[in-house]
């Protein structure tokens, strides 16, 4: 039986991180930090021992006035160039992209305004996806989530049953996304399971340290 495992760290969020607090104009790309483009970690961002790393993420706007839509472009964890159009913020709020990013190469207004807008992350952090062994017969895998006592998590495990891997899949946004924990964990988890799911994957909303999804998955006969 081979274990197989991802460990999502505590990601700080950062509300600035990408491009500090400006007034957008429409059509022109905002200074990102560092100068275009930011790079939220490396591509692909697989760590070799199997853990997580410094994980790509969605993109959070903060907003202290009601702003139009906003343009990024990017790519994602395996090096696909993404775009997405997402509506900005209201007055003291902020909103975050679908799509799950690695750099940013731009992000662009579309209509002027005096009120500023920053970017960067919030605290939500997602593992990369683990392969479960689909479509296999007289197959069952365990679900294990985890984090030390006294710590802090609040988190969901997603699966799919899309293949990942494939290039054609960008954002890490696939089509039939599931939560299979059902309502948001605060604690540990362990579960028994015999449907197939292609690929699963840890989602951590917050947390006050690393959390670590296992899965051990073995043949029934």
């Amino acid at each position: 039986m081979r274990v197989l495992e991802q460990v999502v760290p505590n990601i700080a969020a950062s509300a600035a991180a990408i491009a500090a607090a400006q007034a957008p104009a429409s059509g022109v790309a905002m200074a990102l930090v560092g100068g275009a483009p930011f790079n939220i970690t490396t591509i692909p961002d697989r760590a070799t021992d199997g853990t997580s790393g410094n994980l790509s993420r969605r993109v959070q706007l903060t907003g202290v006035g009601d702003v139009s839509a906003v343009t990024f472009v990017g790519l994602d964890r395996n090096g696909n160039r993404i775009t997405e159009n997402v509506v900005g913020p209201g007055a003291a709020a902020t909103v975050l992209t679908s799509k799950v990013y690695a750099q940013v190469i731009s992000i662009t207004p579309q209509q002027t305004s005096a009120n500023t807008l920053s970017v960067g992350w919030s605290s939500e952090s997602v593992s990369q996806w683990v392969l479960v062994g689909n479509y296999k017969e007289h197959y069952s895998w365990k679900l294990r989530v985890f984090f030390p006592p006294g710590g802090t998590a609040n988190y969901d495990v997603e699966g799919t049953s899309q293949d990942m891997m494939a290039k054609q899949v960008t954002g890490d946004l696939p089509d039939d996304l599931i939560t299979l924990t059902g309502a948001p964990q605060t604690g540990n988890y362990t579960s028994d399971n015999t449907t197939p799911w292609a690929f699963v994957r840890l989602k951590v909303h917050s947390a006050g340290q690393s959390v670590t999804m296992r899965v051990l998955p073995s043949r029934t006969v």
